[in-house]
């Protein structure tokens, strides 16, 4: 999350990529001397904000860049999930996410980040307000049937086997993040022997009931994988901008219907339901030109990725008493 800086600039100065990033920055006109990395401040080496003259003019009330990094060989490859190569990738370039400035990558030094407009001065999560609606989580789920549309084709909606992205090679993925899962429950003292039962046998099915969705035709596309208001800035002054997005750093190619039993599943208040949030996801779609894809089936991918979210969940740590009886009773009420 974009949370606001900690970190003292002294810190931040001993970050291994400084160098390289302050060369990059004053090569793509974004800086003009490194002393400005001096303003620099973050919650951590991965995340932070630089106080620099930003000439991206209404886009960018705020005068400011976050500089998000991604490390280590696996990031930098275009197709590997991070946030660098979620927007630079990103069709559409009007889309209502920060401003990307920049997106810098060094394959061989294994190292990338990107650059982005700073929000704070314009806007505020969702989070950061008193309390949260359900027009709050209604537009969160609209926003993500918005993104989602991005990578889902119109045509050939009903066939799964003509999506770009590979079966057999997610198939083995989730079959590995299953099997984690599972060794990691056996240890997991807290579940009583109960939930622990209800928890194996959501395992147990947790592929072919996304495989079954897959082939009956539920479109693949680029998911968040932990969905949340937090990803939400409204604009303080809404006749000036636009709600936007941040934080995709986790995305992952998936069945669109993750992030749906995700939102659900992370929504632990109570009081939400698949049917306050699908009819809004279904008007991101429209807005998107995707209009032909009916609720019931819609339905249906839901229910068979609850099984697989509940396993990503256990390897995030997610999985207390409280979340866990919350899964199943979303489960019980089918969704």
């Amino acid at each position: 999350m974009l949370n606001d800086g900690t970190q003292s600039a002294p810190a931040l100065s001993l970050h291994p990529h400084m160098a390289w990033l302050a060369d990059n920055l004053i090569d793509a006109g974004l800086m003009q001397n490194p002393t400005d990395l001096l303003s620099a401040s973050g919650p951590d080496t991965k995340t932070f904000f630089l106080k620099v003259p930003d000439t991206a003019g209404k886009e960018a009330p705020s005068g400011g860049l976050v500089v998000r990094f991604m490390s280590g060989a696996n990031a930098v490859a275009k197709e590997w999930p991070g946030e660098a190569a979620f927007f630079e990738t990103l069709p559409n370039r009007d889309f209502p996410a920060p401003v990307v400035r920049a997106v810098f990558r060094d394959r061989h030094a294994g190292r990338a980040c990107v650059v982005l407009t700073d929000l704070r001065a314009s806007h505020r999560r969702a989070w950061d307000m008193a309390t949260d609606t359900a027009a709050d989580w209604r537009e969160l789920a609209r926003t993500l049937g918005r993104v989602h549309a991005e990578w889902w084709p119109a045509q050939g909606l009903r066939g799964g086997g003509r999506s770009p992205f590979g079966m057999e090679a997610l198939v083995q993925r989730d079959r590995a993040v299953v099997t984690r899962a599972a060794d990691l429950l056996s240890r997991m003292g807290h579940l009583n022997r109960d939930m622990v039962d209800w928890v194996e046998m959501q395992l147990d099915g947790a592929v072919a009931a996304k495989l079954s969705r897959w082939m009956a035709g539920a479109p693949v596309t680029r998911v968040h994988g932990t969905p949340s208001l937090g990803i939400l800035w409204h604009p303080k002054d809404p006749a000036a901008d636009r709600t936007r997005l941040t934080d995709w750093d986790d995305w992952r190619v998936d069945l669109w219907a993750g992030d749906i039993a995700r939102l659900l599943m992370d929504n632990t208040s109570g009081g939400l339901s698949l049917q306050d949030v699908l009819p809004a996801y279904r008007d991101g779609l429209v807005a998107a030109g995707i209009d032909d894809y009916p609720p019931e089936e819609m339905t249906r991918d839901v229910r068979a990725c609850l099984p697989f979210e509940v396993a990503v969940g256990i390897l995030q740590g997610r999985a207390t008493a409280a979340r866990t009886a919350h899964w199943r009773a979303l489960a019980d009420a089918a969704v």
